[in-house]
C-alpha cells in the first residue's frame, strides 16, 4: 500500500487565488492558507512554531516522506513519514489511548513519525522516531505530537524498505 501524499490528505477545497510562499531547504514552496495545520502546543523543542504546512517533496533519499514546514521559523522543518497502521510499529492500543487523550477520532486522523537522516561514510542512515508520533486531524486541521512514556518506543528505529 502506497502512503498518502500530503496533497491527498486535505479534503477541503483549495482556493484558486495566488498562494503565498514559504522559503524552505527545498526552495520556495507555495501553499494555500486552507492547508495550514495548527499545533496549539507546538512540536517538542519548538513550542513557538504552531502553524505548519505539509508538502509533498520529490527527493530520491526521502521517498514517501512529507515536508512538515513551520510558517513562523522556516528553518525548523521536519521530514515526516505516514505511519502504516498495519506496520505494527506502534501498538494500536497505544494509538487509541493517545487519540482518546486528545479527543481525536481515529477516522479523521493520520499518524506520522519524524524521520532523521544521518550521513555515515558513503551511506545514509535513516531512522524513525516512534517515541513521539504526530497526530494530524485533517478534518479540523489540528495536530499534536504525542510522547509515549515507558519502554518499547524507539527514538531511532532503523527505516527499512517495508515501512
Amino acid at each position: 500500500m502506497t502512503p498518502p501524499t500530503a496533497s491527498a490528505l486535505f479534503k477541503a477545497p483549495i482556493s484558486d487565488e495566488t498562494p503565498p510562499t514559504v522559503t524552505t531547504v527545498f526552495g520556495d514552496i507555495p501553499y494555500h492558507p486552507e492547508t495550514i495545520v495548527h499545533f496549539p502546543q507546538g512540536i517538542l523543542g519548538f513550542p513557538y512554531n504552531k502553524q505548519y504546512i505539509l508538502v509533498d517533496i520529490k527527493h530520491p533519499n526521502a521517498a514517501h516522506f512529507i515536508l512538515m514546514q513551520p510558517l513562523e521559523v522556516p528553518a525548523h522543518s521536519f521530514l515526516i513519514l505516514p505511519l502504516k497502521k498495519e506496520s505494527g510499529l506502534i501498538p494500536q492500543e497505544a494509538v487509541d489511548a493517545a487519540l482518546a487523550q486528545y479527543g481525536m477520532d481515529a477516522q479523521d486522523v493520520e499518524i506520522f513519525v519524524i524521520g532523521t537522516f544521518q550521513k555515515e561514510g558513503e551511506s545514509l542512515k535513516k531512522t524513525l522516531n516512534l517515541n513521539a508520533p504526530i497526530f494530524v486531524n485533517f478534518k479540523h486541521k489540528v495536530g499534536v505530537q504525542h510522547v509515549f512514556t515507558g519502554k518499547g518506543y524507539d527514538m531511532e528505529h532503523p527505516l527499512t524498505t517495508d515501512e
